[in-house]
């Protein structure tokens, strides 16, 4: 085998090594997106389709208008893929599982909305029979009693 043919081959599989990884970590991104016609934005849930160079071509995941058996509106990629530059990404999830959207799969490529700490095929235990010891008890009220709140009124800090 030549030297050339061994760039080739190396070449081939840093390539093909690259996709691999793209596809499989870093896949679930949130992207800021103007939501309507007034300017509004907001950080819109989407997956990478492909990437070159700081260029990102990404596709929504968005609502439908129909409804699984619980009436909870079905969510699904669209088909339409969208270039965004990496300055749009407002979020690496680090993932390729839409749960960490807070979405469950329900059929192949369709979402329902959940609560994360519910979701159906979540791999967390169910905590239906669970009862707090007095030991939570306690914590809880102490730690609500204590009088601090988390946010405090500064407006005399704020100039406009």
């Amino acid at each position: 085998m030549s030297h050339a043919q061994a760039a080739i081959i190396i070449g081939n599989f840093l390539r093909d090594l690259k996709k691999m990884v793209l596809s499989s970590t870093m896949s679930l991104v949130k992207v800021w997106t103007e939501i309507d016609e007034t300017g509004k934005c907001a950080s819109l849930p989407a997956k990478i389709v492909s990437k070159k160079g700081n260029v990102y071509k990404i596709s929504y995941l968005s609502p439908t208008e129909d409804r699984d058996v619980k009436n909870r509106r079905v969510y699904k990629y669209e088909d339409e893929v969208y270039e965004v530059s990496d300055d749009s990404i407002t979020e690496y999830l680090d993932s390729d599982t839409e749960l960490d959207f807070g979405f469950e799969e329900i059929e192949d490529g369709k979402f329902v909305k959940c609560d994360l700490l519910v979701c159906e095929n979540s791999d967390g235990d169910d905590d239906e029979d669970y009862t707090p010891s007095s030991e939570d008890e306690s914590e809880t009220a102490s730690s609500e009693d204590d009088g601090e709140t988390d946010f405090e009124d500064d407006d005399e800090n704020f100039s406009d």
